[in-house]
């Protein structure tokens, strides 16, 4: 996957089990990465995200 400058994205995520990822980053000068530590657990429901994309639709 190749974002844009700017883009926010979603980072790898695993459902169901757990998984290990690689990530390449670019290159070039300055800092090209954010990482963030969220402050607890996070669960999303099958109706939680279905009801995110029935509002995506609509928009």
């Amino acid at each position: 996957m190749n974002y844009a400058r700017g883009v926010w994205h979603h980072p790898l995520l695993a459902l169901d089990e757990v998984s290990d990822f690689v990530v390449v980053d670019r290159g070039g000068d300055g800092h090209n990465c954010d990482e963030q530590d969220l402050p607890g657990v996070y669960l999303l429901t099958q109706v939680e995200l279905d009801a995110v994309q029935g509002a995506q639709k609509a928009a």
